[in-house]
């Protein structure tokens, strides 16, 4: 039996899952940085909740301040939670190149089962040859001796 057909398919498919987990692990990286720049974002605005103000103006510019660094915690919430999303899509991704892979590898093994169930049945052709070969040759032998008597 011929060698197994799919085995480059076989190999794109670990390639593939390969390239996935480095995505998975990618996206993983660029989600805590973004629930960093959350946390970052979230104590510099509690920091400037803190400060005292002399003047109304002060008080003016530091709502402003503080308005402007709740927007950027807001963009960098919806940035941190885009990225959870692209995280899952990526383990989406993952697990269907796992089961991609998976499904290759069982049709390979099944393949590896029948190269050996036939090979043996081959074997055991041959040992059968052999025996009956031997068997036909000891009868003549045993017909020769008794009619050579």
């Amino acid at each position: 039996m011929a060698l197994f057909k799919f085995a480059g398919v076989l190999r794109a498919r670990v390639a593939q899952e390969n390239a996935a987990k480095a995505e998975v692990a990618r996206s993983r990286v660029a989600a805590g940085a973004a629930m960093a720049e959350v946390h970052r974002q979230s104590a510099t605005l509690d920091e400037a909740e803190k400060a005292g103000y002399s003047t109304a103006n002060a008080l003016a510019v530091a709502l402003a301040t503080r308005q402007a660094m709740a927007a950027e915690l807001s963009f960098a919430q919806g940035e941190a939670e885009e990225a959870e999303v692209i995280v899952e899509n990526r383990k989406a991704d993952l697990a269907a190149a796992a089961r991609q892979r998976k499904a290759m590898e069982k049709l390979s093994e099944r393949h590896a089962a029948t190269r050996r169930h036939r090979a043996d049945i081959a074997e055991r052709a041959e040992v059968d040859d052999l025996t009956n070969g031997r068997y036909t040759a000891s009868q003549r032998n045993q017909r020769k001796d008794r009619h050579g008597d």
